[in-house]
């Protein structure tokens, strides 16, 4: 099976999906063998990674390479912010070096959530993808695009674990190796341990277009620079870089303060 897909061109979307691996896991198999053979087991960082990978320091398909390595549980982040790392674990060790790395690869195919979900469902044997694509839609609040280019991935994947009735979850594959709680570690900036702010990073001296400032509650703005002009795609990176950074942002504050009512 090839492990080269092209690059979707994503419309605007309303919404959005459910977590899903951006990439079938014989591409993240790859992407896992393109680090071991220059970085070996070490930690390396983030933007390293992705270069090996052929992408430039934080672009948007870099990102969703990463994190579509860690939802497999292929790869594992460690620290945060610009100089967070990033290095191969065990299970990924286990698919490059095995002789016999068919069970690690199974294990990695249902690493992801939704990947458990309808395994757990339809098994191996899907419904027609019209009926996939209601169910995702109507059932699981993805939206028209994610379910688009999720179903072809789910059966790549598929083909490529040999996923089949003999496969059970529990029993065999046991527990993902990275929780996908965590996955919003991929942050551009993140807090310290201590919860304390991490600065931003200065801007462009000049930016040309023009800045929005959004309101988000009483007398608290943020402001967006942006080009006079967007296209579609210039709107889907965006909104990922901005999912991305969500973890810095966000403080435990935000979580503990009391309701105004």
């Amino acid at each position: 099976m090839s492990a080269s897909e092209p690059t979707p061109k994503r419309p605007v979307k309303k919404g959005r999906s459910p977590s899903y691996p951006g990439i079938s896991l014989a591409v993240a198999v790859e992407r896992a063998k393109a680090l071991y053979e220059r970085e070996r087991q070490h930690e390396t960082p983030l933007s390293t990674a992705m270069g090996h990978w052929g992408f430039t320091k934080r672009s948007g398909p870099g990102l969703s390479t990463a994190a579509a390595l860690r939802k497999f549980g292929l790869l594992e982040y460690i620290g945060h912010g610009e100089d967070q790392r990033v290095k191969l674990t065990n299970l990924a060790l286990d698919i490059l070096l095995d002789p016999d790395p068919q069970g690690a690869i199974q294990r990695a195919a249902l690493s992801p959530t939704i990947h458990r979900e309808l395994f757990a469902e339809y098994g191996a044997d899907l419904p027609s993808d019209a009926t996939l694509r209601y169910n995702l839609i109507r059932k699981r609040g993805f939206t028209e695009v994610g379910a688009d280019e999720f179903i072809p991935q789910w059966k790549r994947t598929i083909d490529y674990a040999q996923l089949d009735s003999s496969v059970t979850l529990d029993a065999e594959l046991g527990e993902p190796t990275q929780p996908e709680e965590a996955e919003t570690t991929v942050a551009l900036r993140t807090a310290s341990p201590a919860r304390t702010a991490v600065p931003p990073q200065p801007a462009p001296r000049e930016i040309a277009g023009r800045a929005l400032h959004l309101p988000l509650r009483k007398d608290v703005w943020a402001t967006l620079h942006v080009p006079e002009r967007l296209t579609e795609g210039d709107w889907d990176q965006m909104l990922r870089v901005l999912e991305a950074m969500k973890a810095g942002l966000i403080t435990e504050a935000e979580s503990t303060r009391p309701d105004p009512r």
